[in-house]
């Protein structure tokens, strides 16, 4: 048996192996040296606990020591590839009751956070490697890093967290500026051929939708539940009613179609454009409550569409918001769309 040469330095708390007065855990058993040297000192019985990896491990007959192995202060030290900052994460993930209290991903994290995930793949921390992805799927880091976090999603193979990023970035440009990260040159490019494209089917999912939206429609479906005809009293929205308007102004029935009051098409028409940059039900909703500024003169002799329309207007666009969506969400889901 030989001793180790001291290293440099042992892991910070809680793995430096100094008794810590706040906590009942017993004495350290076992050491895990990461590549660059550090020691953290752990609990073989946590790890059998958290750990398939471990719990095997240990399982076997422990015999005598070879005349080779390491040990330092009477414990047996395991050499491990992962380096101090990798594994000081996936330990601290993988301990119970810690793991959220001392360690939180922030976007300084996301350099590492495919390694976490990968060591805790490897020594099946089941437990780690589900935090890890909760994290990642925080709205706020998605929302910050959409196009890193789909990387990181198809590297891991994470669906769900491919699908949120993936969602996330139709709020950005198909083609966004200075879009550069370390995962960016570990991707194939079928997956980003594959975000493109899933970019563009949300486009003209959205920009149909919107048209659709603007007429004519058949004079059975006017009114049918759940159609965006109707406003918040599920009363149908003042453009497709053809009574208590002024001449001119209210919906027509020509052959078993409706067409809608003029000025709502139109403000369909100024609306769609920006559509397709950004396909998300807020873009959506944002663009046609603007786009009624160039056609609200076009109601101004009408009491009904005056006293009405408005209110309708955000009615409608906040329904055709959720419709878009969830078209979205159910493309996202889709085998095979996004590679997953």
């Amino acid at each position: 048996m030989s001793d180790a040469p001291r290293p440099a330095k042992d892991a910070q708390s809680p793995f430096s192996g100094e008794p810590d007065p706040q906590e009942t855990y017993p004495a350290s058993d076992l050491i895990l040296r990461s590549c660059d040297g550090v020691d953290f000192h752990v609990h073989k019985q946590i790890l059998a606990f958290v750990s398939v990896f471990f719990s095997n491990m240990f399982a076997f007959p422990s015999g005598s020591a070879p005349p080779t192995e390491l040990q330092r202060d009477g414990k047996s030290i395991l050499l491990l590839p992962e380096t101090e900052d990798i594994l000081y994460r996936v330990l601290i993930l993988a301990y119970p009751a810690r793991s959220r209290k001392l360690y939180s991903l922030s976007a300084a994290d996301l350099d590492s956070a495919c390694l976490v995930h990968e060591a805790a793949q490897k020594y099946q921390f089941t437990y780690a490697q589900n935090l890890v992805v909760e994290m990642l799927m925080e709205d706020t880091l998605v929302d910050a890093h959409p196009h890193r976090l789909f990387a990181i999603a198809t590297l891991r193979d994470l669906p769900s967290l491919g699908q949120k990023a993936a969602l996330s970035t139709l709020k950005l440009p198909i083609c966004p500026p200075n879009l550069t990260f370390p995962e960016m040159r570990l991707m194939r490019a079928e997956s980003l051929q594959k975000l493109y494209d899933f970019h563009r089917l949300c486009s003209k999912n959205a920009s149909d939708i919107v048209e659709e939206a603007g007429g004519p429609l058949e004079e059975k479906d006017l009114g049918a539940e759940g159609s965006l005809t109707l406003d918040a009293d599920q009363s149908l929205c003042a453009w497709w009613m053809q009574n208590a308007h002024v001449d001119g102004c209210g919906a027509a029935l020509d052959f078993g179609m409706v067409i809608p009051a003029p000025w709502f098409p139109k403000l369909i028409q100024n609306a769609i454009p920006k559509v397709p940059c950004m396909p998300t039900g807020a873009t959506v909703a944002s663009e046609i409550l603007a786009a009624k500024t160039a056609v609200w003169h076009l109601r101004s002799d009408c009491d009904l569409c005056c006293d009405e329309g408005e209110t309708d207007l955000e009615s409608f666009a906040r329904r055709i918001s959720r419709v878009i969506d969830e078209k979205n969400a159910t493309s996202a889901r889709e085998p095979g769309i996004l590679g997953f």
